[in-house]
């Protein structure tokens, strides 16, 4: 078996499975395989609620960390986090190691690749940096509020960093990640090109924590229905009985019509006795008790909003209606 196939645990890789792929990889089949790039661990599974890390990127290594290299940005969507970005898209470079980690790590990891960085490179005097930090979310296995990613844990996965195979799966970063409804976490490939006379190693590193199951397709092939009865993830999200919330609309109108019994309030009606003014011809000037219901004094969104007189106005052609909860105005209500 060649080294490509495998990871340095044993663990079986896309190509050994049969899964055909175009394209020359490099001798790792990792980003690795582009010169001078370096690649770090942290991992940390802790009892049954921590599964998270940090995965550290050197460019060109970490010798050379503070030497800027060529980079470039593309966002596909905003729900996600990556500093540095401003300066890259201002100078077209970045220095020093790029962390990967989860959402609420994003600070200490950027607060602690600084840390390092003023430290290894003490000779370079005064420093500003701009680090990289990044960040997939995996709250769906990990105690992610719980503060697990230290400044230590950030400088341990930094100084891990290597050439050579790396490790793939539930490590690093990508720990508590997942991806199309099964386990993801970190993935690495590279491709070699040929351009006329020249060759170039291409690498790629992914933190995969995204996609539903009925869109997963592997080379070309759609694997969804196939696969719909292993979905745990899925099952997950399933709502149990009684769970959830509710949440009412109600519209901002007020009818109280003096001569009929039936009133209506944010949308809601109730029937009860509601005494006609003695004059109902004086409609423009009229003025008689409005005592809503119960039910409806009882309601948290009613409970200072229904004031216990109102004058009807030229009912029915205008009335009172609500501006909020919890102020009253009069407007021309709708016909």
């Amino acid at each position: 078996m060649t080294s490509h196939l495998q990871t340095p645990a044993g663990k079986l890789r896309a190509r050994s499975l049969g899964v055909p792929f175009t394209g020359t990889p490099g001798e790792w089949n990792a980003i690795t395989d582009v010169p001078g790039v370096e690649v770090g661990y942290r991992t940390l599974i802790e009892a049954e609620s921590v599964r998270t890390g940090v995965t550290a990127i050197h460019p060109r290594g970490r010798d050379r960390s503070a030497d800027p290299c060529a980079a470039g940005v593309f966002a596909l969507n905003g729900n996600g986090e990556m500093t540095g970005l401003s300066w890259i898209e201002e100078s077209g470079t970045v220095a020093w190691p790029v962390t990967i980690t989860n959402t609420h790590a994003v600070g200490i990891a950027h607060e602690a690749t600084i840390h390092w960085a003023v430290r290894r490179f003490s000779e370079l005097g005064e420093l500003w940096l701009l680090p990289v930090a990044a960040e997939t979310y995996d709250g769906y296995l990990n105690d992610i509020n719980g503060g697990h990613v230290t400044r230590q844990v950030v400088i341990d996965a930094i100084e891990a960093a290597d050439t050579g195979p790396i490790e793939e799966g539930s490590v690093g970063g990508g720990t508590g990640m997942n991806c199309y409804a099964f386990k993801g976490g970190s993935g690495t490939a590279s491709r070699v090109v040929d351009l006329g006379d020249a060759r170039y190693k291409v690498g790629a590193f992914l933190q995969c924590n995204f996609g539903k199951r009925a869109a997963l397709t592997i080379a070309g092939r759609p694997l969804d229905a196939e696969l719909a009865d292993d979905n745990p993830i899925e099952e997950s999200y399933r709502a149990q009985p009684g769970a959830g919330s509710v949440i009412g609309v109600m519209p901002p109108m007020h009818r109280c019509c003096p001569a009929s019994a039936t009133h209506w309030h944010g949308g809601c009606r109730w029937d009860w006795p509601a005494p006609a003014p003695a004059d109902r011809t004086s409609r423009a000037t009229c003025s008689w008790p409005f005592r809503p219901p119960t039910r409806a004094r009882s309601t948290p969104a009613f409970r200072t909003a229904i004031p216990p007189r109102r004058r009807c106005g030229s009912c029915p052609g205008s009335g009172w209606t609500t501006s909020t909860r919890l102020s009253w105005k009069p407007s021309r209500r709708p016909p």
